[in-house]
Parts: structure tokens; C-alpha cells; sequence
């Protein structure tokens, strides 16, 4: 069974959680990289998560050719050179127009077609609707994705999807913290002896990092509000600037995943305000370290979370306010932090990727 994997995503996104999981693939296929090929393109050199693969050039199919994404973002190759039954899988909605691909489309979430207007949107929607509709197999990384999917794609059928969870990284764990968290890096000095409030992922509108910000002003000295993901923009900096003096807070961009696991362990919690999530990485990411997740209950994050979330009623940042708080009676945060641990062991990026092979191998025997 020979099989494509298209990086176009490595080239769309520095990172993010689409991403992560084409990284997580990709790495536990190269064991087998006798009957693997890819299509990659130059602007994925600056992603996170591409820099440290090393694909061999000799299984690049396209490495001849002008690998600028922009020429090919929206366009569905042939590989015409494949005679016989293929997996083709891409890593953000395209699908291949040979007669031997088997097409697999992973569908991540809709936030899209709930959040985004316009020519965004329709150009999005077409190229996810084109690629679902000529897809022999599709991936849903949550029941309610899968929920979506149905809603926005009624037609689809029901024999095409299959519902697999994305797993998290063996780079988060618990560490002993003994030490100061200075000496893992010189620019977490700031961080000790503070109860540290972490963001971190995209700031896009329904992330909500407004109510973040609003939550983390409510609190006292004693806190640090460790945001991680992109520099801020200039809108994004007046906000914070406006509700936290500037000694109460620290961005942290391009970090790996080290470090992050760092500021997981020697975190107070994490604030994940986000109004909706195909799946939701960050939130298994922290309870895996042992750092209590305050969320909402919408869209995956129930599955997500389990029983282990601090779940608010409202996505506000008196809400928010409340359950920080809450999380200083011991008692109650070593609970919290003990079903974190539980529900984190559920996911694990090995099961995932065995399934993933098992759907392979599922659609190559219906083609043979």
C-alpha cells in the first residue's frame, strides 16, 4: 500500500493545532518510508513542526517543480505517474485527480462557516466541500465535528467518516519542581514565585482572549499572566496594556514544546475561553502536566475534557474570575489535577495513528 501525504498546511501555518497533528503523522510513518511519498512546498520551512522533519528529497514527488504554495494552494494534483491503488491523503483539504487515489480528508473543525464571512468564507467553504465530496474516506477529530459535518454536508455518507480523536505529545508530562523555573530558561525568571495564569494558541475572535485578559485584571499581584502563541498585534497589545500593567504580564513566542511543558508545570491554570473547538490540543496538553483546565462546555470540549474541566457557565470573565479562585482550595485542585491525569491518558498520539493506518488499510481492501 503506497501512500501520499500532502504537507500544503506546513506551508498555511507557522503553527497551530492542525499542524501538530500532521507533524504527529508524519513522524511515525517514516519507519516505513519504503511506500511513502510526499508533496511539500518551500514556504512550509518556516513552520514549527516542518523544521524538524527530515524528508528524504528522494521521496518528495514534486521536488522538480516551482513549490510555491501560492500556485498551488487551491489547485488538486494528478499524480499520474501512480498506476495503481494509492492512499492520498492531504493534510488541508485538497484530493487528487488520479483514478487510482484513494482520497482521505480529515475535517477539523467548522469554525469557518460559524465565525468567518465573506469571500474568506466562500473560498474556504468551496475548497472544504470539493474535497469532502471527492473523498473515499473522511476523519472527524471529534463526535461533534462529525455532528457538524452532517449539518453543513447532510448528503455525505455515513460509511465515509470515521470519528478518531487526536492523541497528545509524550513532550508533556510532570516534572519535579524542586528548582526555580528560571533555570529551564533565563527569560522564565519573571515567573518564579508567582501563580502563574497561562493563554496560549491563536487570539482569533472566538478564542475569546479579551475574557482572558478581563479575568486575569480581576486578579491580585500574587498572579503572572503567561501568554503563549504569536507576538501581539497592535490591537491585541492596547487591550492588554489597557487591564495589566506591564509587570504583570509576559509573551512567549516560538517556544518548543520543552518549554512549554515547563510553563504548564509551574502553571496556576489555563484559560481556554474558546466559544468553539474541533477537537481543543491544549486542553489534554495541560492536564497531562497536571495543570487544571478552566473552559466552557461547548462544542468538543466535553469530550475533550471529561469530567476534569472547570467548567463556567458562561463564557465571561467573571466567571472565569470565579473558578481561578476556586482552584486555591487545595483540596478541591488536587482533584482536579487527578482527573486531569486520568482523562489525559485516553489520548495518546500512537492510538491515534493505528487507527489512522487501520482506515488506510480499511479503504485500500474496498479498492483492490
Amino acid at each position: 500500500m503506497k501512500i501520499v501525504f500532502d504537507n500544503i498546511v506546513f506551508g498555511l501555518q507557522k503553527s497551530g493545532g492542525v499542524s501538530t497533528l500532521w507533524y504527529e503523522l508524519l513522524k511515525r510513518f517514516f519507519p516505513f518510508e519504503k511506500n511513502i511519498y510526499f508533496l511539500d512546498y518551500k514556504q512550509g520551512n518556516d513552520n514549527l513542526y516542518r523544521k524538524t522533519l527530515n524528508i528524504p528529497e528522494r521521496l518528495i514527488l514534486n521536488k522538480g517543480e516551482n513549490r510555491n504554495i501560492l500556485k498551488y494552494r487551491y489547485s488538486n494534483p494528478k499524480l499520474t505517474n501512480f498506476k495503481a491503488p494509492f492512499i492520498f491523503h492531504s493534510s488541508y483539504y485538497r484530493y487528487c485527480k488520479n483514478r487510482n487515489a484513494i482520497n482521505v480528508t480529515i475535517v477539523h473543525d467548522f469554525t469557518y462557516e460559524y465565525y468567518t464571512r465573506g469571500i474568506a468564507k466562500f473560498v474556504h467553504s468551496f475548497q472544504k466541500g470539493r474535497a469532502i465530496k471527492n473523498s473515499d474516506g473522511i476523519i472527524c477529530i471529534s463526535e461533534n465535528t462529525k455532528k457538524d459535518l452532517l449539518k453543513f454536508y447532510p448528503n455525505t455518507p455515513l460509511d465515509k467518516i470515521k470519528v478518531i480523536y487526536n492523541g497528545v505529545s509524550s513532550d508533556y508530562f510532570p516534572i519535579d519542581k524542586t528548582e526555580p523555573i528560571g533555570l529551564y530558561d533565563e527569560r522564565f525568571k519573571k515567573l518564579e514565585d508567582k501563580k502563574n495564569v497561562i493563554f496560549i494558541g491563536h487570539r482569533t475572535k472566538y478564542k475569546n482572549f479579551d475574557v482572558a485578559v478581563k479575568t486575569f485584571a480581576k486578579l491580585d499581584n500574587s498572579y503572572h499572566f503567561v501568554i503563549i502563541g504569536e507576538p501581539l498585534k497592535e490591537e491585541e497589545q492596547e487591550l492588554v496594556d489597557k487591564y495589566i500593567s506591564s509587570n504583570n504580564y509576559t509573551v512567549f513566542s516560538k517556544l518548543e514544546n520543552t518549554k512549554v511543558n515547563v510553563l504548564y508545570n509551574y502553571g496556576f491554570a489555563l484559560l481556554y475561553p474558546s466559544s468553539f473547538e474541533g477537537f481543543g490540543i491544549p486542553v489534554i496538553e495541560a492536564m497531562k502536566t497536571g495543570l487544571p483546565v478552566i473552559l466552557h462546555s461547548n462544542s468538543s470540549l466535553p469530550e475533550v475534557g471529561g469530567n476534569a474541566g472547570v467548567y463556567v457557565e458562561n463564557i465571561h470573565e467573571n466567571d472565569f474570575y470565579e473558578a481561578v479562585i476556586q482552584l486555591l482550595d487545595d483540596k478541591y485542585r488536587t482533584m482536579v489535577i487527578t482527573k486531569g491525569f486520568e482523562q489525559s491518558s485516553k489520548f495518546s498520539w500512537d492510538i491515534t495513528i493505528e487507527k489512522y493506518i487501520e482506515f488506510y488499510k480499511e479503504l485500500y481492501d474496498k479498492r483492490k
